[in-house]
């Protein structure tokens, strides 16, 4: 499947030190290792001070993104 992603979602992957290639056609298991880290930056973010807006803003912002990524895949 050929991700498109929009320039913050682009933004996260960059912060999760994943390399995209928009033309390339991702395997249903590439997608998953996919949301598998950035569920992982996701947690990493959600441990982190409440008080911490910036970083609430950022677990959130992978949560989309991880939820985003699932709902690509064919339901088993």
């Amino acid at each position: 499947m050929i991700l498109n992603f929009n320039d913050d979602e682009k933004k996260l992957l960059k912060m999760a030190e994943i390399t995209f290639d928009p033309s390339k056609d991702y395997s249903d298991d590439e997608i998953l290792e996919l949301a598998d880290v950035l569920f992982d930056m996701e947690m990493e973010y959600e441990e982190r001070p409440t008080t911490d807006k910036k970083a609430m803003k950022l677990a959130n912002d992978f949560s989309d993104l991880v939820d985003r990524l699932q709902n690509m895949l064919p339901e088993e």
